[in-house]
């Protein structure tokens, strides 16, 4: 028996069918069956890796062996073939969501673009995580040295900041109080 009461499981599946896709992850998340041992999905190469692993978790909630078993037509795009092939391969959400990042890119971290690669020259996230990692640590030093960048020596820094990122900001102007993580 369905955790959920009926009239709201017709209204989502209806919502569904409307064209709501971008609520199934909350409609998932109402949907308890906690004995049900075998998902199905339809048209997997349509959906995200998140609500692929979002649906394969509604099953094995008990001890018994469960499956997730995904139909595709086959007719579908070389990122489509790639987010099946990580839900074959792996269960690990952590795992999962590193290919998501891979297959979609992180989007723009001070915009509102929610995919895409980001507007770097020359760095690639995944090949340069140790060389970003060093450059934020010193940036993290540098805000807490002079986190207006006030000094002389910061007024280049400062100005490209400025253009580069104007309107992208409320303000240019750093807050009174750092609220970066690891700014004291």
């Amino acid at each position: 028996m369905l955790a959920v009461a009926e009239e709201t499981l017709a209204q989502m599946i209806n919502e569904l069918n409307a064209g709501s896709m971008g609520d199934l992850n909350r409609h998932l998340a109402r949907i308890d069956v906690p004995r049900a041992s075998v998902v199905l999905i339809e048209a997997a190469e349509r959906f995200g890796l998140s609500q692929l692993h979002q649906i394969r978790g509604r099953v094995g909630r008990w001890p018994h062996q469960a499956y997730c078993i995904l139909m595709s037509d086959g007719a579908h795009t070389d990122k489509a073939r790639r987010r099946l092939q990580v839900m074959t391969e792996t269960t690990d959400g952590f795992a999962i969501a590193t290919a998501d990042l891979e297959l979609r890119g992180e989007g723009d971290v001070l915009g509102t673009r929610q995919a895409g690669m980001p507007e770097f020259r020359v760095a690639d996230l995944f090949r340069d995580d140790a060389v970003l990692e060093t450059a934020k640590q010193n940036a993290m030093s540098l805000i807490r040295e002079d986190p207006a960048l006030k000094k002389p020596e910061h007024q280049a820094l400062r100005t490209a900041l400025r253009q580069r990122w104007s309107g992208r900001l409320e303000s240019a102007e750093p807050p009174q109080t750092c609220r970066i993580q690891g700014c004291r």
